[in-house]
């Protein structure tokens, strides 16, 4: 891990820009009272990940949500064999907490930088404290946590998806969604990875969705979606 402190105004973050607190990112923090959210703001360690490092790695006990304020994380599962796959593309103003309520809950999955990352971690058991004087919002938790297993089930379907050209139109779709800016950043590589087919596929599928006017190329790694009414099409009818 990294291991020096980062001040995150230095990077233009969008949280600091705007004068809320990192945790602000997350539904069920933004709603306890601000001198809370200051106070385990405090006990926040914000840290600069270079590309290609790992912040933690399959196995690790899970004891903090790790909020990515700035750059691109994936999180991959590897085989004995050497496979790999890509469970989740994550990307600026998203949280990694998944199974952090769980009795000895450790990571299923690796998270590597796939560029220079800005990160806040809290401790989890500073926010338990928190949330313990305020039972109310363990509804809530439950509810985020719902969620979570409601997106691994999407990329499950996604994945059982045959056609590659529906496929990659579904996952094109989930990541403009996630976006936080107007263009899809990702390589093709990684979109490869993250819906299990090969480059080649994805290069060929991205240039007949360019040429039939759903998306467009931008730059190296960068997407954007201009019909996503058309991309839902594809994504719901079998070709």
């Amino acid at each position: 891990m990294a291991d020096f402190k980062l001040d995150t105004s230095s990077l233009g973050c969008v949280f600091t820009r705007n004068r809320t607190t990192c945790l602000a990112q997350i539904p069920i923090l933004n709603r306890l009272p601000d001198n809370l959210q200051r106070s385990l703001e405090r006990k926040v360690v914000h840290l600069l990940y270079k590309q290609g490092e790992t912040i933690f790695h399959t196995g690790d006990p899970v004891t903090t949500i790790v909020i990515i304020l700035k750059g691109d994380v994936r999180l991959v599962q590897r085989e004995d064999t050497g496979e790999e796959h890509v469970i989740e593309l994550v990307k600026d103003g998203s949280a990694i907490w998944r199974t952090m309520f769980l009795e000895d809950g450790t990571y299923p999955y690796t998270a590597e930088c796939l560029t220079d990352v800005a990160a806040a971690l809290v401790r989890k058991e500073d926010l338990v404290q928190v949330i313990a004087r305020f039972p109310e919002e363990a509804t809530d938790l439950l509810l985020m946590l719902s969620t979570e297993l409601l997106n691994a089930n999407e990329k499950s379907v996604l994945l059982s998806v045959r056609n590659p050209y529906q496929r990659l139109a579904g996952f094109l779709l989930d990541q403009d969604r996630k976006e936080s800016g107007p263009e899809i950043r990702l390589k093709l590589d990684d979109i490869a990875a993250g819906i299990d087919l090969r480059p080649e596929t994805i290069s060929r599928n991205i240039s007949r969705m360019e040429k039939e006017g759903l998306i467009k190329r931008t730059g190296q790694g960068k997407i954007k979606v201009l019909d996503r009414e058309g991309l839902t099409q594809v994504y719901s009818n079998e070709e």
